[in-house]
């Protein structure tokens, strides 16, 4: 083999890496939109994600989870009425003397006959901080609870608080089967 043969399949080497990255990228991307901030997002401890995005001018919130490779749930997608499909729970109880505070925030939406609820809990130095995703059917019976993983956490639903206006307002509390 001549070196130009070897430099010709060099280049188309690296030209068939250079597609496959940005196939990647792009598939990675589709998480949040180019016209999209995201708000929070985690990968759960089966190494699924999750990402609550709005849309830069405001005109929608979605929830996104799924593999790297697929969607398997996008709520409400992309629905000028998104704002009022999710509901926006927070609650803080600060520290004082001796007791710990507490911080709970959550989003939830109902899809068919389920709610979804996407939570974050601080309970002080002794309950710790817990992420997740929990699915309830509609008479509250909590059908699955998908841990999330701390480490992965980027943003935070706190952040939502600048979207109140906007979002329902929770009329409920979860609460966190890790709490005591």
């Amino acid at each position: 083999m001549g070196s130009g043969n070897i430099h010709r399949m060099l280049v188309q080497n690296v030209a068939v890496c250079m597609i496959l990255l940005a196939t990647f990228r792009l598939q990675a991307q589709q998480y949040v939109r180019s016209n999209e901030r995201a708000i929070t997002s985690f990968y759960t401890k089966q190494h699924k994600r999750a990402v609550i995005a709005v849309d830069t001018a405001d005109k929608y919130i979605v929830y996104r989870y799924g593999t790297s490779k697929k969607i398997e749930l996008e709520y409400p997608g992309r629905d000028t009425a998104s704002w009022r499909k999710m509901q926006f729970y927070w609650y803080r109880h600060p520290s004082s003397g001796e007791n710990n505070g507490f911080d709970m925030y959550n989003i939830s939406f109902v899809r068919d006959t389920f709610r979804y609820v996407v939570f974050l809990t601080n309970a002080g130095d002794e309950g710790g901080e817990h992420l997740g995703i929990i699915i309830l059917n509609l008479k509250g019976k909590i059908l699955a609870e998908i841990p999330g993983d701390l480490r992965t956490l980027k943003g935070h639903l706190m952040a939502l608080r600048d979207y109140e206006e906007l979002l329902s307002h929770g009329a409920e509390e979860y609460d966190d089967p890790n709490i005591n």
